[in-house]
């Protein structure tokens, strides 16, 4: 059985999910794993699958902000089709990273700048 791990991402600016996995005992090498995912609730979708069978992480992209995933995988050798991991569920972030930069504040003395607001957190840009 292989161990799965999911955590939060950003690619591209938008929520992405990480994902990781343990290869599991197999007398056969294994030619690739595949790996499906769905909003919590609805049917499962294929991921690209994911070759050599030496690797073991993928990135799921482009998904919905602030939504619970959850994610499965199997391994594939010449024999068929491994058992599906156990499902592990996580949460997207809950807002896209924005990628302007907004001028909070202006004087004759200094700007403020937001360059990085993500995820309850933003980076300011201060030129006195």
């Amino acid at each position: 059985m292989t161990a799965v791990a999911v955590s939060k991402a950003i690619r591209s600016g938008k929520p992405a999910l990480s994902v990781t996995w343990t290869t599991p005992q197999s007398d056969l090498p294994i030619s690739h794993y595949q790996v499906e995912y769905r909003r919590s609730g609805t049917n499962w979708r294929a991921a690209s699958p994911v070759s050599p069978g030496s690797t073991t992480s993928t990135l799921l992209e482009a998904l919905d902000a602030g939504t619970v995933y959850e994610v499965r995988i199997r391994a594939v050798s010449a024999i068929g089709n491994g058992t599906w991991s156990e499902v592990q569920a996580e949460t997207t972030y809950k807002s896209e990273l924005s990628s302007e930069i907004k001028l909070l504040e202006s004087t004759t003395t200094q700007l403020m700048w937001v360059l990085l607001d993500c995820c309850g957190i933003s980076i300011l840009l201060l030129i006195n």
